[in-house]
């Protein structure tokens, strides 16, 4: 979150139809330490990599896997940039629309209210939660 909302993440599932072992080589980051926020705005959420089958896997090293193993990447997504109390309303609505950013997330992090049957501003509320916020 932040006035210009961080990078979206990104999630890849692998899945390999043999009944061969193969090898995997991850090339990700931060998925202990997330991308930092600038200038008020808040850090990017941290990747996560998870398998079918409880493996703990490790970025950066090549490592064979056993057939029937699936593996889920969760990219990590960037920091925001500026205060996210200073997005535009409309900006964090479209957001919404289009499932970059969910109505909880509109209001917690953006002091921004949508009004849930209608996906309309309330622009009332919205000025409420900004005032008693700053």
């Amino acid at each position: 979150p932040g006035r210009f909302r961080g990078g979206l993440g990104q999630v890849m599932q692998i899945a390999v139809r043999t009944k061969r072992p193969y090898m995997f080589s991850g090339l990700y980051e931060r998925l202990e330490f997330p991308a930092e926020g600038l200038s008020g705005g808040l850090p990017g959420a941290p990747g996560r990599l998870l398998t079918n089958n409880n493996l703990k896997l490790y970025p950066k090293i090549r490592e064979q896997l056993s057939p029937g193993t699936e593996v889920t990447l969760e990219l990590p997504g960037g920091g925001g940039y500026g205060p996210p109390i200073e997005r535009d309303p409309e900006l964090v609505l479209d957001d919404v629309r289009n499932d970059y950013v969910s109505l909880q997330g509109a209001l917690d992090d953006y002091c921004v209210a949508i009004m849930p049957e209608t996906m309309e501003l309330d622009m009332a509320e919205t000025r409420r939660l900004r005032e008693v916020s700053s």
